[in-house]
């Protein structure tokens, strides 16, 4: 969409405010979009953190001497 608009504006014609707010729209929503993603990716870091420790421990319950 925006090459489009580039190609309407190199060849002299004028971009209606309606698209330019489009633009802003989508790339704000792109921008969120973006933010969700970096936060998911922190949660799964500390989900797979908190596993890796978990999953330790039972190692460890389940390591232990038999004749205990």
């Amino acid at each position: 969409m925006q090459s489009e608009l580039a190609d309407i504006e190199r060849s002299g014609g004028t971009i209606g405010r309606d698209r330019i707010n489009r633009i802003r729209t989508i790339d704000t929503r792109m921008d969120q979009i973006n933010a969700d993603i970096d936060e998911k990716r922190g949660v799964i870091a500390d989900l797979r953190d908190s596993y890796g420790k978990d999953l330790k421990r039972v190692k460890e319950l389940y390591d232990l001497d038999p004749g205990r």
